[in-house]
């Protein structure tokens, strides 16, 4: 697109001098005229063409603008997708740890008996409460990652939030129109 924007332009201004000629031909009074209507076209023309370029440069800025803004609201995506994922997995282990807490309340006070009445070994009671123990500090450990986990949610679906705002004020800068697009192309003096 950028090298056919200068071919366009060149174009553009080739047509507007080679009709120019045309034009003058159907004036009825050759004297003075024709030479003010030729200056006045070609700063008509020069200005059409400056007009034209500063367009197509806004354009061009907005593309690179858009395309930066759309990787970035894809990889904010793609992270709050992971976290999703990540708290997820955490909240099942969560679970995992409770129920098998609960497992061992009930199971270890009737090791405890077992141990009492010499049925069991005192290890199996020892292994146990260590077990619960454990389970215990994994349980708090995962609250603490599932807590962080929704802080860093919330600060990824802000900036997603933040993203999509921008890629809607480029969407209403490249739709809305402009001073410049609001005039009126140059007549063509008779």
């Amino acid at each position: 697109m950028r090298n056919s924007i200068p071919v366009l332009l060149v174009f553009l201004a080739l047509v507007c001098f080679i009709s120019a000629p045309d034009v003058l031909a159907q004036v009825s009074n050759p004297s003075q005229k024709p030479q003010a209507n030729q200056d006045q076209m070609i700063r008509d023309l020069l200005n059409e063409v400056r007009e034209l370029r500063t367009i197509v440069q806004r354009i061009d800025t907005n593309g690179v603008r858009t395309r930066i803004t759309l990787d970035r609201l894809r990889a904010h995506q793609e992270q709050v997708l992971s976290l999703t994922r990540e708290i997820f997995d955490v909240r099942e282990k969560i679970v995992e740890a409770k129920t098998r807490q609960q497992r061992l309340n009930e199971i270890i006070p009737e090791l405890k008996k077992e141990f009492q009445a010499g049925l069991k070994p005192r290890r199996e009671h020892d292994d146990a409460v260590a077990e619960m123990e454990g389970l215990k500090q994994r349980e708090a450990n995962l609250i603490e990652r599932e807590t962080q986990l929704t802080a860093d949610i919330d600060a990824a679906k802000a900036a997603l939030a933040d993203l999509n705002n921008r890629l809607d004020v480029l969407e209403r800068e490249s739709i809305a129109p402009t001073e410049n697009n609001l005039k009126p192309p140059v007549k063509k003096q008779q």
